[in-house]
């Protein structure tokens, strides 16, 4: 009787998880990468045409690069030296922009990589 319990238990627990797993991977991804080199303060926007029926749920943005004095890419510091962050947060809409100031920063070059997680 217990081994019946614990095995139903297993199958059931298996059952969420390929759930879980078959929604997530439903999932489309639409990106844009941007490449910055002149270091002046700016409005990144990007646009994404999505199909019908596709609703947008997350924004990540992934930044990678460096730099000879701290920046900022919205609400977030980027510091001197080598970068490699990322950051997402929940997002609506298919259109995002983003401020870019480059602040003390006088050398260096990013990629930006804004990525929509759609459903």
């Amino acid at each position: 009787m217990i081994l019946f319990i614990l095995t139903k238990m297993k199958i059931e627990k298996f059952t969420i998880v390929f759930i879980i797993f078959t929604i997530l991977s439903c999932k489309d991804n639409y990106s844009e990468e941007i490449k910055i080199t002149n270091l002046t303060p700016k409005t990144i926007k990007t646009d994404f045409e999505l199909p019908s029926g596709k609703y947008v749920e997350r924004i990540a943005i992934k930044v990678n690069g460096e730099a000879n004095d701290c920046m900022q890419l919205g609400k977030y510091k980027l510091y001197p030296g080598k970068i490699d962050t990322s950051f997402s947060h929940d997002w609506y809409s298919n259109d995002y922009s983003i401020k870019f100031d480059p602040l003390f920063a006088t050398k260096g070059e990013l990629n930006i990589k804004i990525e929509l997680i759609v459903f």
